[in-house]
């Protein structure tokens, strides 16, 4: 018995043994419970390997050279994948994917006993082409010794005689002749195949990581999606399969920078919009949209109907009082945005901000970075206060910037863009000369250098400065709230939810202060990190705690949840950011260690950023939290 039908009797005992009814698992205990997580997983993932080591199995008997010949030609399916559907009960989506994986890894290990079979010949072949100009070399020895034998036989016989002529060495040549192997060349996705068959990723992650990574073009070439792979292989163990395939598709976009222009006008070209009036005179809208005109179209949904989503929890007095009308409204959700969105129409971009339903200015970013260089702290041309960003002259070099869209009234949706390094945002983006595309906060796919040009020529930008170890400037506060252009820099910083797993949104985000008020902790950036509403709840309400040390973020667990209350890392979510913090180079906080901030305060040229923020280092101020 291999060793993956091993691990998969090993898990299914495992799972069976957990019982087949729901008042049996009932009576498990929690440790049971998170316990029977470990066999579960590994039944689903091995059962997958082997679905997808079948669903390849399939494609290759019907391969379309085999006609009506062919397995499922024969079973009555127009294809391999309706057939894997069929058999697995997936989606035809799902079944093609893991058909993909099945055909690959099929592939990938003819290829590679090919390459076996093709290293042996080559042996052989040296062998042979050794052996055959060993025998030439003795042929020729043999010659040259006859020659001497004849010549010496000939002087003996006619001493009177000129001796005979002495013939020339014919030339060493084998007496066999050895054709040539032709090389194998293995896929480069083989490591994700050999990752999967050994259990380290389901079929679907490694889908995701050969969907993300794309295929090769004349820049992108097998040698560099191979060290790309080669990256992605130590990251990817215990991601699922959209965060696998966000992180493949940065590494790309990291090689292809040059391609992100092109992908861009595909999706642009790709651009629906269908609009037409059914019998009953309702009127029908289907559109698809690329990530730019999307992001928009976001932005303002969240910002009509989040009190009713789960969003974002207001502490101003008056934005609390608006999300409360808005989830006391008796429409449905659909009805609010379908009014909302037709009141926007009517209103247009010049009306009062104070006329929309909403709570907020529905705004989209862009973030982009750039290398240190002496820069003004604010941009004159906005009237918005510079805030923190990265740009390290070693470890973490210019730091990535993610601003999140604060709270505030008005209908118009603005675009706005923020540059790190020295970091610019605000309403509209800027070139990087450390990358030549950004991403819209929030989006997956990333914009050209061209399109952040525009963005700038319509709107400009607000500068946040990071430090080297990617935190926002220290800054305090004298107010209950941080004011718009800290959650800018703490929404830059963080990218979303720093919770493990969660992948809410800047917008959606709070800020939770790591050094409670009793504590007399100052409520400076440093001293917050964003959480969305349902962890930053569960966090007090459970007793999770956050610590602070080297600028990087740690993750306590309660006793009751974790004994050792091993500490979890909580990196940055912005991928700009992400990239640049070297997080296993830091040392975990132990239990109850200080959490004060290892970094010195800035002064000199960044005072006047600090005065323009409001910010005031005294502690003994509220809370931006209405449970600290």
């Amino acid at each position: 018995m291999n060793i993956m039908a091993m691990e998969l009797a090993r898990a299914a005992a495992a799972v069976a043994a957990l019982g087949s009814s729901s008042a049996q698992f009932s009576t498990l205990t929690d440790a049971q419970v998170l316990a029977a997580r470990g066999p579960i997983a590994d039944l689903l993932r091995l059962s997958n390997t082997a679905a997808a080591l079948l669903a390849g199995t399939i494609a290759h008997r019907s391969r379309p050279e085999l006609g009506q010949s062919g397995l499922a030609a024969r079973h009555g399916f127009s294809t391999p994948t309706l057939m894997v559907q069929d058999a697995t009960g997936l989606s035809r989506m799902e079944a093609g994917r893991l058909l993909a994986v099945g055909v690959l890894m099929n592939e990938t290990e003819t290829a590679e006993r090919r390459a076996e079979e093709a290293a042996r010949e080559v042996e052989r072949v040296a062998q042979a082409t050794a052996d055959a100009l060993a025998d030439a070399e003795r042929a020729a020895e043999l010659d040259a010794v006859r020659e001497a034998e004849r010549a010496a036989a000939w002087a003996t016989l006619h001493p009177d005689l000129p001796p005979l002529p002495v013939a020339a060495p014919r030339p060493v040549l084998p007496m066999a002749t050895v054709d040539p192997v032709e090389p194998v060349v293995v896929p480069w996705q083989a490591p994700i195949l050999h990752a999967v068959t050994a259990g380290t990723f389901s079929p679907g992650v490694g889908d995701a990581l050969l969907r993300g990574l794309g295929t090769l073009d004349q820049a992108i070439t097998a040698e560099k999606l191979a060290a790309a792979l080669r990256v992605l292989l130590v990251e990817v163990p215990g991601m699922h399969t959209e965060q696998a395939y966000k992180r493949a598709r940065r590494m790309r976009d990291d090689l292809d920078a040059a391609g992100i222009q092109a992908r861009e006008k595909q999706a642009r070209d790709d651009t629906t919009w269908s609009l037409w009036r059914r019998a009953d005179g309702m009127v029908t809208l289907h559109a698809l949209l690329a990530p730019e005109q999307g992001e928009m179209w976001m932005a303002t949904y969240d910002a009509l109907t989040s009190p009713r989503r789960g969003g974002v929890r207001f502490v101003d007095p008056e934005r609390a009082a608006w999300a409360q009308r808005v989830k006391d409204d008796p429409r449905t959700l659909d009805q609010i945005a379908a009014d909302s969105f037709t009141q926007l129409l009517k209103l247009g971009a010049d009306a009062d901000p104070n006329t929309m339903f909403g709570g907020r200015r529905p705004v989209v970013q862009i973030i982009v970075t750039e290398p240190d260089r002496p820069t003004t702290i604010a941009d004159p041309a906005a009237d918005t206060t510079a805030a923190p960003t990265a740009g390290p002259a070693a470890g973490p070099t210019a730091g990535p910037a993610r601003t999140a869209p604060a709270p505030a009234a008005g209908p118009t949706p603005a675009a706005e863009t923020t540059k790190s390094g020295t970091t610019q945002s605000g309403t509209s983006g800027s070139r990087s000369a450390t990358s030549a595309f950004g991403y819209l906060e929030g989006n997956p796919a990333p914009v050209s250098a061209e399109t952040i040009d525009r963005h700038l020529c319509d709107t400009g930008y607000l500068g946040i400065l990071f430090s080297q170890s990617g935190q926002p400037l220290n800054v305090g506060r004298d107010e209950r709230l941080f004011n718009r252009e800290q959650r800018r820099a703490l929404a830059a910083r963080d990218g979303g939810c720093r919770w493990p797993g969660c992948d809410q949104p800047p917008s959606w985000t709070e800020a939770h202060h790591i050094k409670m008020w009793s504590d007399q902790g100052p409520s400076n950036i440093n001293f917050a990190i964003s959480l969305c509403a349902h962890h930053h709840m569960l966090l007090h309400n459970r007793h999770w705690t956050i610590h602070l040390q080297n600028d990087q973020y740690w993750l306590q667990p309660p006793i009751e949840i974790d004994p050792e209350q091993t500490l979890i890392a909580l990196p940055s979510k912005n991928p700009l950011m992400a990239e640049h913090l070297r997080l296993d180079q830091l040392l975990p906080t132990p239990p109850g260690a200080d959490t004060a901030d290892s970094h010195p305060s800035r002064d000199g040229g960044l005072a006047q950023l600090a005065q323009r923020n409001g910010d005031d280092p005294t502690p003994g101020r509220p809370h931006d939290d209405d449970r600290n």
